[in-house]
């Protein structure tokens, strides 16, 4: 984390030293005969994935080839280590033993999760196949609501997960739910995070569409499963107050800085499609795309629903910011005939 964090900071010797030693203390449990004879610790897969996070993204060719020939190591780390039993506290059982037993079952089911979502963004990022497939995390729970895990004592927990009006699924059961062909009500529930890993599992089952989709004859019905499970998906995004966009006067400078990312990397002649890239800065290149253009969007959206004679002088300016931008992009004649938000959308968002 320490080598992470200065290299956000801009001091690279520092983090390349601090990544190197603690390369070298994961090598060394790697290399000990108890690594292979026990279940995978915690921490060996937290210090993996932050380990290949810096090196997909530090800028050198040598530890970004590093990095990515230990996402086997961290797919098998993720397969080897079991997800703690919990069942849920009743009277007869001390408050503070089943909160820190509920810590230690939360701590590796996101830790499953932040891995898995990492290495589908490697396969996305790369045109490389998933080392951690959606089969392989089907008993396994997604994440549990944010405010239970940000709860700084038992009391505070336990009254947040008597109000959560969710609780915890399977990845398997929230997977057949979004590809169900046919027409449900919103049963499943899922958190911010469990949403967040779903979406991975929705661009997996499509990678791996694409990879077939020469020697396939039901393509339309392959294409049609994936619309639905992107819809369902949205209705449920759609539905959590957590991933809504408010229009206020802090939200404008960070769609102001999304806009402005967007607009850097149409100017640099950046490729839009870039599968296969094998830049090192690739992945975060990505990454901060993606999630500018999906909060522009957005934040288009709610700017949309008034009239435009009731927009703020800055809300102005970013829309204005947005043409500009899609003015320098050659849209295809089926865009160019969209509203702006649609191009926004379409666009930006799906070709990035």
């Amino acid at each position: 984390m320490a080598a992470l964090s200065t290299g956000y900071h801009k001091e690279h010797k520092t983090s390349q030293g601090l990544y190197l030693s603690a390369r070298l203390s994961v090598t060394k449990y790697l290399g000990s005969s108890r690594a292979w004879t026990t279940e995978q610790p915690i921490w060996l897969i937290q210090s993996i994935l932050i380990l290949m996070a810096l090196g997909t993204t530090s800028g050198k060719v040598a530890t970004f080839n590093e990095a990515l020939s230990w996402a086997s190591l961290l797919a098998n780390a993720v397969r080897s280590k079991k997800t703690p039993d919990f069942n849920a506290p009743d009277n007869d059982t001390d408050l503070l033993t089943t909160w820190e037993r509920w810590i230690e079952y939360e701590t590796v089911v996101r830790t499953k999760a932040a891995a898995f979502c990492f290495l589908s963004n490697l396969n996305v990022c790369f045109n490389v196949a998933p080392t951690l497939l959606n089969c392989e995390m089907n008993n396994k729970f997604l994440p549990s609501e944010e405010t239970e895990w940000r709860s700084h004592t038992p009391e505070s927990w336990l009254e947040n997960r008597n109000h959560s009006p969710r609780s915890p699924i399977r990845f398997l059961e929230a997977l057949d739910y979004l590809l169900s062909p046919t027409p449900q009500p919103l049963a499943v529930r899922m958190s911010s995070f469990g949403i967040y890993v779903m979406l991975h599992a929705i661009v997996q089952r499509m990678w791996r569409f694409q990879q077939d989709m020469w020697s396939i004859n039901s393509a339309s019905e392959h294409l049609s499963i994936s619309y639905v499970a992107v819809q369902k998906w949205h209705e449920i995004a759609q539905s959590m107050k957590a991933l809504s966009i408010t229009i206020s006067s802090s939200s404008i400078p960070t769609a102001l800085h999304a806009i402005k990312a967007l607009r850097s990397r149409v100017k640099m002649g950046m490729a839009l499609k870039s599968w296969g890239s094998k830049s090192p800065h690739s992945v975060q290149v990505h990454l901060v795309s993606i999630e500018c253009c999906l909060f522009s969007s957005a934040w288009m959206r709610e700017v949309s629903t008034r009239p435009e004679i009731e927009w703020a002088p800055e809300e102005r300016e970013c829309v204005r910011l947005v043409r500009e931008t899609l003015g320098e992009v050659e849209l295809d004649p089926e865009y160019a005939k969209k509203t702006l938000l649609d191009t926004v959308g379409l666009r930006l968002g799906c070709d990035i």
